[in-house]
């Protein structure tokens, strides 16, 4: 079944990164949510637990893999831990059931982002996912911090967060180092994985690239500059990648600058410096029409 071949591709991915799969009982208590800023008010409560640490069925892997992790860190300075396995949800009278893939790992670098949208993205291709990005959060869990999560959107649709743990809520788990985490609903999950690869023919004419970088607003999502940029000709540019995000209070205050990776290739031709240079003068014209700015 694709739950299944999802499990064993999963764990086959993670451990290959040096991520500790990690088995939790189903269930959290109060405590434990008061930490990450949850309550219990959505989850199952079970009606004779056996101790004042499992008073409720979780509906999110999050809460226990943080726990493991507060047991961890004083022996490991990088801990990377991981799980898929069933959550629960109430609804009214009714008990939803299902899967959730999710994982933490500590970080020293000022801005981890790009290391986990890295191993998100490889995971995804890796079980045959297409067309996915990650977009600006406006829901973002309680433990997360503000400025720094992100959806996964899948055709379209959101499959839940990835990025960091709010400081605050890391120092009350004995954590120091930054903190990013990952969850994802595999029932929005498993209809997009598994796609077949369609067949294309490929140029034979040499792919090129360059790198640009804009000065944005911070509320301003890193898409709509993606878009533009892509518009400037959809028959020369085949990808573009956001490799790069600064950001500075001092330098750049209230804006973040955004670099871009612009890869281009011809069918028919080979493409001439001046073809290029007159393609980047176009792409930065269509971008500072709409207010932003070539760093």
């Amino acid at each position: 079944s694709d739950i299944y071949n999802l499990k064993n591709d999963s764990r086959t991915f993670f451990t290959d990164r040096w991520f500790f799969d990690v088995y939790n009982y189903s269930f959290v208590n109060k405590e434990l949510q008061e930490k990450l800023n949850l309550d219990t008010s959505c989850l199952v409560p079970l009606k004779n637990f056996l101790s004042e640490e499992a008073t409720h069925m979780r509906d999110s892997l999050i809460p226990n893999l943080m726990r493991w992790l507060e047991d961890n860190i004083r022996d490991r300075k990088d801990i990377k831990l991981f799980e898929i396995e069933k959550v629960f949800s109430r609804n009214w009278s009714e008990v939803n059931e299902d899967y959730k893939l999710s994982w933490v790992m500590t970080s020293n670098k000022e801005i981890a982002y790009f290391d986990i949208q890295n191993i998100i993205s490889d995971f995804l291709k890796t079980i045959f996912v297409d067309n996915f990005f990650f977009e600006v959060c406006e829901n973002e869990p309680w433990y997360a911090h503000g400025w720094r999560v992100a959806d996964i959107v899948i055709r379209w649709k959101k499959v839940w967060v990835i990025w960091e743990i709010h400081p605050s809520v890391a120092k009350r788990f004995d954590v120091n180092s930054r903190i990013g985490f990952f969850e994802i609903e595999v029932s929005k999950l498993i209809p997009n994985a598994y796609n077949k690869t369609k067949a294309k023919e490929l140029s034979t004419f040499q792919e090129n690239n360059f790198d640009l970088s804009f000065v944005v607003d911070k509320k301003r999502k890193w898409r709509d500059i993606y878009q533009t940029i892509l518009s400037a000709d959809k028959k020369l540019i085949n990808k573009v990648e956001l490799f790069d995000i600064f950001e500075s209070e001092e330098k750049l205050p209230w804006k973040r600058s955004l670099s871009f990776k612009v890869y281009i290739q011809s069918m028919d031709w080979t493409i001439s410096d001046e073809i290029k240079k007159n393609l980047i003068n176009d792409i930065i014209s269509k971008v500072e029409k709409k207010g932003w700015n070539l760093r």
